[in-house]
């Protein structure tokens, strides 16, 4: 992040989120490398609850609330997965049909 010219705060707040997210994929005993979809969703629906608890209301722009999660995760995973968000069923199919035809 550092050579991406992130800014000090940037990178605090991407360390944090990450650092928070691997708590709560390993208190339920999911590894890295397998984290899906669905699993950085249930982390979102998660904190957005607990947005509600502290707060007493959900976040009134939702969207950025979200983005702020989902830029340092995505960025995470794509580190540790080599692609994120995972390629779809139809996807990888075309993939692997455009690997054939090549070869």
């Amino acid at each position: 992040m550092r050579q991406g010219d992130f800014s000090r705060w940037a990178i605090k707040q991407y360390t944090g989120y990450g650092r928070h997210f691997l708590e709560h994929i390993a208190s339920r005993g999911i590894r890295l490398k397998a984290v899906r979809p669905e699993d950085v969703e249930a982390y979102l629906r998660a904190q957005r609850q607990g947005y509600r608890r502290r707060h007493g209301r959900f976040p009134s722009d939702y969207t950025e609330w979200r983005s702020r999660f989902t830029s340092s995760l995505h960025m995470l995973l794509r580190l540790a997965q080599g692609t994120w968000p995972p390629l779809t069923s139809l996807e990888s199919r075309v993939q692997a049909f455009k690997e054939t035809l090549q070869q």
